[in-house]
């Protein structure tokens, strides 16, 4: 993606509805164990370890628990290990990333970590040979993040980095290779990924809006007002907090609901 739009896109929000109390992705003993897991990253390798084996058992059939530790062994180096991991996880049932704290409000900050997947594609070399099949592991994995509940445009623009990235590097590994033919049907690919791809960060870009501000002047609160409800703290003025909170849930909604309808044209991954 362009760099002007991922940087803007971590400001949006998770999908969801916050009436909604039990949501299938709200997991906080999970969520927690990801960012433990997230947090602790390769300088306290056994804490996170533990923390990505208790989100294992807790959900034996969650791929996101398997990429997100393949992107820790890419980060190590061990693109055999990374090969082997994305393969199993695509064969998994489902893609969750679960969230300790219902949307509006969750960051998912360990999506972060299979963003880095697609830059380590420059890096899988030891692979040989093997290297096409690394690529295409990986774009069907940032595809299966885009495309993982809850839906998210942070989600959705992290998968579509990784998908973007990972066609530049093998197009990158052809021409090295001197497999014109090869090339030219990665290129292809390219080009027709990144003509979406740049279609949708700009529709994106056209309704990205602060929701927080937005619901607040929508429900008519003051500078004060704003300051605490950007805190989470509850209002005085309960009618205030109603119409704030009603006009963020519909901001937001609309949002995710534009992100769900453009997922449906990604072009075919392969």
């Amino acid at each position: 993606m362009r760099p002007r739009i991922l940087l803007a896109l971590p400001l949006l929000l998770v999908a969801g509805c916050a009436s909604n109390p039990n949501p299938a992705y709200y997991n906080p003993t999970i969520a927690a164990d990801y960012q433990e897991f997230y947090d602790k990253g390769v300088t306290e390798k056994p804490a996170a370890n533990a923390a990505l084996e208790r989100a294992r058992k807790a959900d034996p059939d969650n791929a996101y628990t398997t990429f997100l530790q393949a992107s820790a062994t890419a980060a190590e180096g061990d693109f055999d290990k990374t090969l082997t991991l994305l393969e199993t996880g695509l064969k998994q049932k489902k893609t969750v990333i679960y969230v300790a704290t219902l949307p509006p409000d969750d960051p998912m900050t360990t999506l972060n970590r299979i963003r880095q997947l697609g830059f380590s594609t420059d890096r899988a070399k030891d692979l040989g040979d093997r290297q096409p099949a690394f690529f295409s592991a990986v774009r069907q994995t940032g595809e299966r993040v885009a495309k993982a509940e809850p839906t998210t445009s942070l989600g959705v623009m992290n998968g579509v980095g990784v998908i973007r990235k990972s066609y530049q590097t093998e197009s990158a590994y052809w021409n090295l290779k001197k497999d014109a033919a090869k090339k030219k049907v990665i290129d292809a690919k390219l080009a027709e990924f990144s003509k979406w791809s740049d279609t949708l960060s700009e529709k994106l870009a056209a309704t990205l809006r602060n929701l927080m501000k937005d619901a607040a002047k929508e429900a008519g609160l003051t500078e004060e007002e704003l300051a605490s409800y950007a805190k989470g703290e509850p209002l005085k003025d309960k009618d205030k907090q109603a119409k704030a909170d009603a006009a963020r849930e519909k901001m937001y909604a609309d949002e995710i609901a534009s992100l769900v309808e453009n997922l449906k044209s990604m072009p075919e991954i392969r």
